[in-house]
């Protein structure tokens, strides 16, 4: 690096974040969490974003955002004039700003990102969101990138530089603290009144969840199946599903809704099952679940399965993808074999005759929930950072 270009000795050292998403993900909510808990006497976070939800929730955060393209790379005739251009403009930034560290938020971002780091030399870290194939890309970033963080084991064996990957869990929120109360009350502890059934419009009875976007391999359509072949026996049982499309998602599957629509008129489930389509309250709803039902094919980390055991909502799911390393099998949840709708059916009817045993697990669930604290997430990646910069 040349002397003007080099960053600054002193001082908090600049972090350039870069992710490239138009809705607000999961992703995007865990860099969120690191953004709001970064240690600011020693790291400054500055974020190159597209203009959306996230660009807006990262200034209320007090971070610095720049706005600037990043289009969607795949079957795109512009392609590669976009990632130049964004390439370049990222670069310009990071030099601009003598940022001491480039960390890209998932693949796309890291497209744009590790040429824009390699172009203004500064050390590039991966944060890998998703179990990716071993394309040519992900192995490019593998050799690129000076630092690979992965949400998981399960993300950090698929990658082709797993040997080097550090795993560092999403941060969640473990309580939700009432804006409304005076200081003194939050100081001690107290928890504000719980909103009841009808003022959050859930029926009455067993309330079962499945929770995420609305998409075919968050598996939606299977919890319905499993839960119309437990219903018949168990009628104080309710089955929700909450959640949504995300506006400008790559890929939505418009038409999935429309299907579970049908699927929640099946016999079985009359009146017993419903969408709540996309809820920003799931801090209120959780205390009056009895069980989470995540039937997701392969699912990264599950995030939502985080958030249901920190709240004492036990979880039925495949034994597959990361959650594995989130619910413990038989302590805090249930796990059958992945893809096994049959088990996933016969397990969900087993624990609804068990209202004690899910009380148990959820107990269970809180007690590990420790692991996903914001702030210890902020300190693993800033330990991340610190071994970068030593070495360089």
């Amino acid at each position: 690096m040349s002397q003007g270009s080099s960053p600054r000795a002193t001082g908090p050292q600049t972090v350039l974040f870069v992710d490239h998403a138009s809705a607000l993900g999961g992703a995007e909510i865990s860099l969120l969490g690191l953004l709001e808990q970064l240690d600011r006497q020693r790291y400054r976070p500055l974020l190159a974003a597209v203009d959306g939800p996230l660009a807006r929730a990262a200034e209320r955060l007090g971070v610095r955002v720049v706005r600037l393209p990043m289009t969607r790379l795949r079957r795109n005739p512009m392609a590669p004039w976009r990632w130049l251009r964004g390439s370049l403009a990222l670069a310009g930034l990071a030099r601009r700003e003598h940022v001491s560290l480039v960390h890209a938020n998932v693949l796309r971002a890291a497209a744009y990102a590790a040429p824009a780091a390699l172009l203004a030399g500064r050390p590039l870290v991966w944060h890998v969101r998703d179990i990716l194939a071993p394309e040519p890309l992900v192995h490019l970033l593998c050799r690129r990138a000076a630092a690979v963080i992965a949400i998981s084991r399960a993300v950090a064996e698929a990658l082709p530089c797993a040997a080097r990957a550090r795993v560092i869990y999403n941060p969640i929120e473990l309580t939700e603290p009432d804006p409304l109360a005076s200081p003194a009350a939050r100081a001690a502890g107290a928890q504000p009144p719980r909103p009841s059934r009808s003022a959050l419009g859930l029926p009455e009875g067993q309330l079962v969840a499945s929770v995420g976007r609305l998409r075919a391999w968050k598996g939606h359509h299977r919890f319905l199946a499993a839960a119309a072949a437990a219903a018949s026996e168990r009628p104080e049982a309710q089955f929700l599903v909450i959640g949504g499309q995300l506006f400008g998602e790559d890929g939505a599957e418009t038409d999935y809704p429309d299907r579970l629509a049908r699927l929640t008129q099946a016999p079985e489930l009359a009146g017993r099952a419903r969408l709540l389509g996309q809820r920003d309250d799931l801090a209120a709803i959780w205390p009056h679940l009895s069980l989470l039902v995540h039937a997701a094919d392969a699912e990264p980390f599950g995030r939502v399965v985080a958030e249901a055991q920190a709240a004492g909502v036990p979880v039925l799911g495949f034994a597959d993808g990361g959650l594995p390393e989130i619910v413990a099998d038989g302590e805090s949840g249930r796990l059958v074999p992945a893809g096994d709708d049959a088990a996933l059916a016969r397990v969900l009817a087993e624990l609804l005759d068990d209202p004690a045993g899910l009380r148990r697990m959820g107990r269970a669930g809180q007690a590990r929930a420790a692991r996903f604290a914001p702030a210890t997430h902020a300190r693993s990646v800033e330990a991340v950072y610190d071994s970068l910069l030593r070495e360089s």
